[in-house]
Formats: C-alpha cells, sequence, structure tokens
C-alpha cells in the first residue's frame, strides 16, 4: 500500500523556498504498489527589506540547464489559460471590407491550430500571454494508489500560508509561488530535477541576461 510522507525544512536566502522534505532508508520496490510517496510544499517570495548578508552575486549570467527536468506549471498555467480564453465569444468571421479583429473573442478550434512563423492569426504560446503567474498553485490532486507520476496537489493541503501571510504582513517578504505536489521516491542519491517559475514576465523587456530589450 502506498504511503505519503511529509516533513519540513526551511532555506533561506535572496529568494527563498521553504520545502516539506523528509528522507528514507528503503528502496522502493518496482512494484508501484510499494512505492514511496513524498509531498513537497515550495514556497518562494522575493524579500523586500534591505539585504543585511552581505551576500554578492556574478554578473555573468549563465542560463539555467531546465533539460531533463519535469515541469509541473507550464501545463497548468496552459490549462488556466485555455479556461479563460474558453469563456469567450466566438470570433466574428471577417469580411472583405473588415480587417480590425476583436481580441476579446476565441476562433474556433484555435488550440488545435499550428503556429507557422510570421502568421500574425496564429495562437501564440500560452506563457507568453502571461503577464504575471498565479502565486498559490491550485492543483487537481490524484491518487497514490493509480498515479504512474507526480501530480500537483490541491491549495487547502498547503501548510505554509501562515508564513507566507506573515512575511507579506510585516512587508518581509513578497509572494512568487507557492505550490505542492507528491511524487515517488525510489533511493537515496537518485534525484529528480522539478522546473519552477513564478512572478511577473519580463520577457517581453528584457533578455535573459538582464539587459533591456
Amino acid at each position: 500500500m502506498a504511503l505519503v510522507h511529509r516533513g519540513l525544512k526551511s532555506v533561506l536566502g535572496l529568494t527563498t523556498a521553504l520545502m516539506t522534505l523528509v528522507s528514507v532508508d528503503a528502496v522502493a520496490q518496482s512494484d508501484k504498489d510499494y512505492w514511496r510517496w513524498f509531498e513537497v510544499e515550495v514556497l518562494v517570495f522575493k524579500q523586500t527589506i534591505t539585504d543585511q548578508s552581505g551576500e554578492t552575486f556574478p554578473l555573468t549570467i549563465q542560463p539555467i540547464a531546465v533539460n531533463q527536468s519535469r515541469d509541473l506549471l507550464t501545463s497548468y498555467h496552459s490549462l488556466q489559460n485555455r479556461r479563460l480564453r474558453s469563456a469567450l465569444p466566438v470570433c466574428e468571421p471577417l469580411s472583405d471590407n473588415q480587417w480590425q479583429i476583436d481580441i476579446a473573442c476565441q476562433y474556433e478550434n484555435e488550440d488545435q491550430w499550428i503556429p507557422i512563423t510570421g502568421n500574425p492569426f496564429a495562437p501564440v504560446h500560452a506563457l507568453s500571454e502571461l503577464s504575471n503567474t498565479d502565486v498559490v498553485i491550485d492543483g487537481p490532486g490524484g491518487d497514490i494508489q493509480t498515479a504512474s507520476q507526480p501530480f500537483l496537489m490541491p491549495k487547502d493541503v498547503l501548510e505554509l500560508t501562515p508564513v507566507s501571510e506573515e512575511l507579506e504582513r510585516k512587508g518581509q517578504g513578497k509572494p512568487l509561488l507557492h505550490m505542492a505536489w507528491r511524487q515517488p521516491v525510489f533511493k537515496r542519491g537518485e534525484s529528480r530535477k522539478f522546473r519552477l517559475y513564478g512572478g511577473k514576465n519580463y520577457s517581453e523587456t528584457f533578455f535573459y541576461n538582464g539587459f533591456p530589450r
């Protein structure tokens, strides 16, 4: 029978993550019924007070390697964005003398369109449409008895909400991302990367290295 393990560990920095982690000694068997499941909770926030630590960062920006990392957020934001778009009315067909497009509408089956470079009518990537990501991720949840991969948990399981609220109330930090997920863990030293991101989308105004476009 699958079990879920939960603990708490805090890590502080310029951008701070608070995670729920525990260690496991037993090696999971290949049978999915004996998988060890962990619930991980992460709270990332930006410090809003003067940093007195004297910590410095190099000017040269090294791109973060995201290959072979698991991304639970892109599908979440894409789904949320699709739900918002589905609530829009269907766009009226264009006439020969009409070239003005109402952007507050949706085209039929536009989610199935194939983007073509230079096509102004092709749908853009869902993430590029987001000016800000959700701070609190409200995942669909799942059943560890049947799940075969990690899944996002709903917001009602989050235990660090009082910490987030206190940081903001005292003016010490601005929450950027708060989420939880469940994942199977098999043995020590066999870690899996997870790609996390959140906050304001600066891709239209800044390059990756921080210089303005």
